[in-house]
């Protein structure tokens, strides 16, 4: 039915014209013209018998520009019928709508019985692929461009009908600032533009003239008259740009000064194929060869024959140039770019990702054993007179994520002691009670990983775990005593308290509460550290009399050497509790 209407859906008019010729005039809201002007509609029936050319050859963007062309000079239902079926098929759906409806309300009575039923179905469903505007403004007579393209002038009968997505509305009128805004409408949707204008209270006058005279004069895309053409505008920057069949001036830039007047000579030439230009974001201003602004978003219109270059930028995406070779009898030509966006420039807020800092720890530690043959090795018993005990201090540099999660490498001084004595029986010769401070000490490496876990307020639980490599500096120190039947004496070990090194690994855990204050946070955490695996080995002396003693007191306190220790593990696997105070700062 669609192809239909574009080939034989024409008006006819009295006296008659050809079949495929614009007839009497019919406009939205207005009836026949009573005596059109001749010239108006000779201009308006070639434009469409060129249009409906283009449309049997497939040069679908072309057709539709003439086809509206013809429109603006003389409408009428053929041409209007037949740009709204062009419009549909290039998918400018709410412009399709309009002149459906056009047709329906002007020329229903002229429709033949085809029409008649396929036109309600049309514009029904296009009602539902589009929304719905309401403008209205504080300004009678004010025009309404949405995304570049005129669409009517205020009041508005009823609503216009947009694309689903997001438009850029212009509202201006003589004598007060243009309105502008961005919106974003759902298909099925309904939205409501209030353009508060403000009225200018300082404005510089404008005299615009054409190579052309009676051409058409746009200011910022608003159509305000012909050539010669003079008004006022506000101070500041304008784009004037003119249009009469297919010539016209390009955008060209003018500094529009208050209280004074400001003369704009525009040069026709040759305008080319319409340009659609559509770029993203559609913030991003749109700027032509010297850098004259066009718009925002986008802008739809006719340039010069010729080499051009389309620039455009916004803040937050890297600027952009684009080369466009103006053409004729090609069509319309869509110029679709997208800007890269800069994540570098401040517009983007910077998405968190976490602060580095430094901090400092001291704890005690205390456990059972150390795990050394010092405090296995006892054949007449062990007594332990202490535990296990010690301390660590260290520091810290890490980085804090997001989301609470900390990665740091740490470095400390980790020292624990035990205190053991021990007995050997030597029957018929001496008791030997032995005396061990076994020693561990040395440099931690290490990293961990842990999380924070808000409490309310500054508080948060700090679970960590940890892990590295001790390098350990082991020693025993051995005193004691040997009693025999009639003396008690001072012994001593050859080898004691000489140190063995070796590394072993570490792993830690522990469960904070950490306190924050500002960038400062203050904690204390209880935890375990465990040590696995086992250590070196002593190579002890002998044990002896105490040489000074033996000599003073006569041979009853002399005893002979005893080899009673040999080669002992300076440390095996054991584990601490530890409890620890931290300090930390974000830098």
């Amino acid at each position: 039915m669609i192809a239909c209407f574009a080939l034989s859906g024409l008006s006819r008019a009295a006296p008659p014209a050809p079949p495929d010729e614009p007839g009497r005039a019919s406009s939205p809201g207005a009836g026949a013209a009573a005596d059109p002007a001749e010239g108006d509609r000779a201009a308006a029936v070639e434009l469409f018998r060129r249009g409906m050319a283009l449309l049997r050859a497939g040069d679908l963007e072309r057709a539709a520009d003439l086809l509206l062309s013809s429109r603006s000079r003389f409408p009428s239902k053929g041409n209007t019928l037949n740009a709204a079926i062009v419009l549909e098929r290039l998918g400018r759906l709410d412009e399709a709508l309009e002149l459906y409806e056009e047709v329906i309300a002007n020329d229903g009575d002229r429709l033949d019985d085809g029409e008649r039923a396929a036109l309600p179905r049309i514009v029904e469903t296009l009602r539902g692929k589009l929304a719905s505007l309401d403008v209205t403004a504080t300004a009678l007579s004010a025009v309404v461009l949405i995304d570049g393209r005129k669409r009517g002038r205020l009041p508005l009968s009823s609503p216009l009908r947009v694309l689903p997505g997001e438009h850029v509305v212009r509202v201006a009128a003589p004598g007060y600032e243009t309105f502008e805004t961005t919106v974003t409408v759902e298909a099925g949707g309904r939205m409501a533009v209030d353009a508060r204008l403000r009225v200018l209270t300082h404005a510089g006058g404008v005299r615009v003239e054409d190579d052309s005279p009676g051409a058409a004069i746009f200011v910022d895309g608003v159509e305000l008259g012909v050539s010669p053409w003079e008004g006022l505008l506000a101070p500041g920057e304008h784009v004037v740009w003119s249009r009469k069949e297919d010539t016209g001036a390009a955008p060209t830039r003018a500094t529009v000064l208050a209280g004074q007047t400001t003369l704009v000579r525009l040069h026709a030439a040759l305008l080319g194929d319409p340009l659609d230009i559509r770029v993203r974001p559609r913030t991003a201003s749109i700027r032509l060869d010297s850098g004259v602004l066009l718009g925002t978003g986008s802008w739809h219109g006719s340039l010069p024959v010729g080499a051009h270059t389309i620039e455009l930028e916004d803040d937050g995406y890297r600027p952009r140039s684009v080369p466009v070779q103006v053409e004729r009898a090609h069509g319309r030509r869509p110029v679709d770019v997208s800007l890269e966006v800069d994540p570098s420039d401040p517009r983007w807020p910077r998405r968190p990702t976490g602060r580095p800092y430094v901090g400092a720890w001291a704890a005690g530690a205390i456990g059972a054993t150390l795990g050394s043959d010092a405090e296995s090795r006892c054949p007449g018993g062990c007594t332990r007179t202490a535990p296990a005990y010690g301390g660590d201090v260290g520091v810290r540099a890490g980085f804090r994520f997001p989301l609470g999660v900390s990665l740091d490498v740490e470095a400390g001084y980790l020292s624990v002691a035990h205190d053991v004595t021990r007995r050997y029986l030597e029957p018929g010769l001496a008791e030997y009670d032995l005396h061990d401070v076994v020693r561990t000490r040395g440099i931690h490496l290490g990293g961990g990983l842990s999380f924070r876990i808000p409490m309310g307020g500054a508080f948060a639980l700090e679970p960590r775990v940890a892990g590295g490599t001790w390098l350990v500096s082991a020693s025993d120190v051995i005193t004691g005593t040997a009693t025999t039947s009639v003396d008690r004496t001072d012994v001593w070990v050859a080898g004691s308290g000489s140190s063995v090194l070796s590394a072993a690994l570490y792993l830690s855990t522990a469960l904070g509460v950490g306190l924050e204050l500002g960038r400062a946070r203050v904690g204390a955490s209880i935890g375990a550290l465990w040590v696995p695996g086992e250590g070196p080995s002593y190579d002890h002396g002998p044990v002896r009399v105490d040489a000074s003693r033996c000599a003073a007191q006569g041979s009853a306190a002399c005893l002979p050497d005893q080899d009673l220790l040999g080669k002992e593990r300076a440390y095996g696997t054991f584990g601490l509790l530890v409890s620890s105070l931290s300090v930390s700062y974000e830098l």
